[in-house]
């Protein structure tokens, strides 16, 4: 759970991956049912009670190496996003990563119930993150929605320093409605989920923010030092999406209108740059529905 709330979940769902971080689960559990037998990871005492036996050492290590790995992803997520909003959300989930598995550790080398203690508070606090999910995650998508989306560029725009090469793009699917319409509004929620891929695939190895606000309607908020740099984001985004959708769609593309603007413009609000966004993609949408630029973005001769 904390490798995907940190944004290792394109990572988590390879299969190599979840081989790696199941396989202390699977050897404990060999272990566990071999005891009763040769006494491998723990052996009954006179009164009926379990103590270690010669491999309870495992546990140990294994307790350390979860709690490294989880601590360490979130310190590295902390200080790839130290200026965003992000950052206290995960420097608390890696500080109490770390704490339970002290706490652990502690609890099974001392013989306390301190982790007890720790384990129902861990529970608490994934039932408020699973609330907090439901409040600003889309659903359908998985991508933060408009909820949080207003409220991480709230937080942008509060700060002069924060928004210098940062940018606005606004994502709206060509002819959704047809889609809908002439394929059925499961392929239309396929083609959401495309989309949505395709950006989280061109923001793997950056720190670009990405909802979904509503409809066919997506947002991207990302750094860049040139408008050059922004233009090449949205070129890789609609390659990755045609090639997705070629594997997805047989009878038909899914294609996208944008329109973006820089966040850093003096005097601006948030409802200014939303709606300079919006209206510098609904101009390309016309445009294209007018020939006069492909739906590659291109000017037509």
């Amino acid at each position: 759970m904390v490798l995907e709330k940190v944004g290792f979940e394109i990572i988590i769902r390879k299969k190599s991956a979840v081989l790696m971080l199941f396989t202390p689960v699977i050897i404990i559990t060999v272990l566990s049912f071999m005891s009763p037998f040769n006494y491998a990871l723990f052996k009954f005492n006179l009164f009926g009670e379990p103590s270690p036996s010669r491999f309870s050492f495992v546990l140990y290590y294994f307790v350390v190496l979860y709690a490294s790995v989880g601590f360490l992803a979130c310190l590295y997520n902390f200080m790839r996003y130290s200026r965003t909003l992000q950052a206290k959300e995960i420097l608390f989930l890696g500080i109490f990563t770390l704490f339970i598995g002290v706490s652990q550790y502690y609890s099974a080398y001392s013989n306390n119930n301190l982790y007890a203690c720790v384990y129902l508070l861990s529970l608490v606090m994934y039932y408020i993150a699973l609330h907090e999910d439901k409040v600003f995650i889309d659903p359908l998508t998985g991508l933060n929605n408009r909820n949080r989306f207003r409220r991480y560029l709230s937080y942008i725009m509060s700060s002069q320093s924060l928004r210098v090469n940062m940018y606005l793009t606004y994502i709206d699917i060509d002819n959704f409605k047809s889609i809908n319409d002439n394929h059925g509004h499961l392929t239309g929620d396929l083609a959401l989920r495309t989309v949505a891929e395709a950006m989280r695939e061109i923001s793997v190895n950056s720190k670009n923010f990405l909802a979904r606000i509503g409809g066919d309607e997506f947002v991207i908020v990302s750094s860049h030092p040139t408008q050059t740099d922004l233009k090449a984001m949205i070129v890789r985004m609609k390659k990755c999406l045609n090639e997705k959708a070629k594997s997805n769609f047989s009878d038909f593309t899914v294609g996208f209108s944008v329109g973006t603007t820089q966040l850093n413009i003096p005097y601006s609000s948030i409802s200014d740059v939303i709606k300079s966004a919006d209206r510098n993609m609904y101009r390309q949408k016309q445009m294209k529905k007018q020939g006069l630029i492909s739906d590659s973005g291109a000017v037509r001769k």
